[in-house]
């Protein structure tokens, strides 16, 4: 309330955003502020049923997914300002929490325009960065070399700020424009500067092409097309340092099979199982079957690494099953057998409640949770990389020596077990031969039952004289 009595003090109100133009145009000029900044939606002469401060009706939202509850009496609508990936979607909270604030007021028709004239060609300031709009067509790569003719690459956008500008810009225009999102020379979508970031604003449905170039359209989203296609381009020139590349270990991911492809990162590969929900059991016995497991993860740069390639999927699916579970005796492990030495528990987990002994990970906070084992999730698979043997470079006869030496050897090798079967056959029949002999020899010296484990009397009929319990005991006093 007291933002929009300073509003009103000021001859306005709290912002009115009746479209996706002047939602943009604040956007990019939010960019520097330090807090969240209400807007002028409410509904506190009525719950759920929204309106704006000056009376306006609704026409246009732009809700942070998952703000809206039935059950919430807070009242008031403000801009968010992090996560960065959800800068400037909309969330309702008690009125009486301090924010920034944004207001808005009629312009005076006595003033002359006082908005500064932005070019329409060449490169303009915004933020830190430097940006063109190309406004002639050409396909995906002559764009990119154009770009890097004028000391610039194809534009990565990185947050909803700069968004907001370029998309502006193009509306100036009327014409879609390349940005440097692709899929040309590897199994994801990357940027052609090498930039990583987790914001990602495509169209519904996208991306649905496996290898594409992709455009920022005119109703504001990003939108995937053949590299051949033509499109004008937009350009950015940066003084940011290029991060480098996460470190690779060697080794290379298995062949993508029935669509499922392995993203490599130090020295594992990643599958995002997304065509099927499964248990947590019967996650880990798919990953198994592929020779995988559940994924663990061992820091933050692993988990960095993953929510980079699983934002585009945040907007489809939100968790994921992970490879962490609890045993019988209330132990955290791995399903992998890796050490429990990283954990992102989401604020009030891990729960202690009964049954719930399998981990999700949230794909868009990146932290964790407890759950039910039952319940059916997307999931992500591990497995180690293969280990490629690098071929030796050796002339046709070297090859063939070294062949030849093998094959020697091998021959070689082949004789000697050859010669020690023989040797341990020999033994074994000699060590037959030799028991039999003299087992044979004391049965003719004794011709009677009289030997050293059955003894009987001198008549050999009277069986039940003999005694073996006898021969026993003599056999243990001997001892003795």
């Amino acid at each position: 309330h007291a933002a929009r009595n300073n509003c009103i003090n000021f001859g306005g109100n709290l912002a009115t955003i009746s479209k996706k133009e002047t939602q943009a145009f604040l956007m990019s000029l939010l960019k520097n502020t330090a807090t969240d900044a209400w807007i002028g939606l409410n509904d506190i002469n009525q719950e759920h049923t929204y309106l704006w401060t000056d009376g306006s009706p609704v026409y246009y939202t732009n809700w942070a997914k998952g703000s809206r509850s039935y059950y919430s009496k807070d009242d008031c609508v403000f801009m968010m300002k992090n996560p960065i990936e959800q800068a400037g979607k909309w969330k309702d909270q008690e009125c009486k929490t301090s924010k920034s604030y944004i207001c808005q007021k009629n312009s005076d028709p006595k003033l002359q325009n006082s908005q500064p004239i932005v070019p329409m060609f060449g490169f303009n300031n915004y933020g830190n960065d430097r940006y063109a709009v190309i406004n002639y067509k050409m396909v995906w790569e002559e764009a990119e070399k154009n770009c890097k003719d004028q000391f610039a690459e194809l534009a990565s956008v990185l947050d909803p700020y700069a968004e907001s500008y370029l998309w502006l810009q193009m509306l100036k225009h009327g014409e879609p424009a390349w940005i440097g999102l692709n899929s040309n020379t590897v199994s994801h979508y990357v940027w052609s500067d090498r930039r990583r970031s987790r914001y990602h604003n495509w169209a519904s449905g996208e991306p649905n092409k496996n290898t594409a170039c992709v455009y920022l359209d005119l109703d504001g989203f990003w939108k995937t097309a053949s590299c051949n296609e033509t499109f004008f381009s937009l350009c950015k020139q940066s003084d940011e340092l290029i991060p480098s590349e996460p470190p690779q270990l060697p080794g290379k991911c298995p062949e993508p099979k029935r669509g499922r492809s392995w993203i490599p990162f130090r020295g594992h590969c990643y599958y995002v199982h997304t065509s099927s929900e499964e248990s947590w059991p019967d996650a880990s016995m798919t990953c198994i079957q592929m020779g995988a497991s559940l994924v663990s993860i061992e820091d933050s740069a692993e988990m960095n690494f993953l929510l980079l390639y699983l934002s585009p999927l945040a907007s489809d699916f939100r968790k994921f099953w992970i490879g962490l579970f609890k045993n019988i005796d209330g132990e955290w492990l791995w399903t992998d057998r890796s050490a429990v030495e990283f954990v992102n528990w989401e604020k009030g987990e891990p729960t202690v409640i009964f049954d719930e002994h399998c981990v999700d990970m949230d794909v868009s906070s990146g932290t964790w949770r407890n759950y039910y084992c039952s319940v059916d999730q997307n999931f992500i698979c591990k497995i180690p990389k293969i280990i490629e043997v690098e071929p030796t470079h050796d002339s046709p006869v070297n090859k063939a020596s070294k062949n030849e030496a093998a094959a020697s050897s091998a021959n070689s090798l082949g004789g000697m077990i050859v010669i020690l079967i023989f040797l341990l056959l020999t033994g074994t029949g000699l060590t037959f031969y030799f028991f039999y002999k003299k087992r044979r020899d004391r049965q003719t010296v004794t011709a009677s039952f009289d030997n050293a484990i059955y003894r009987g009397d001198a008549d050999p009929g009277t069986h039940e004289s003999n005694c073996l319990v006898t021969n026993i005991e003599e056999n243990e006093q001997a001892t003795v």
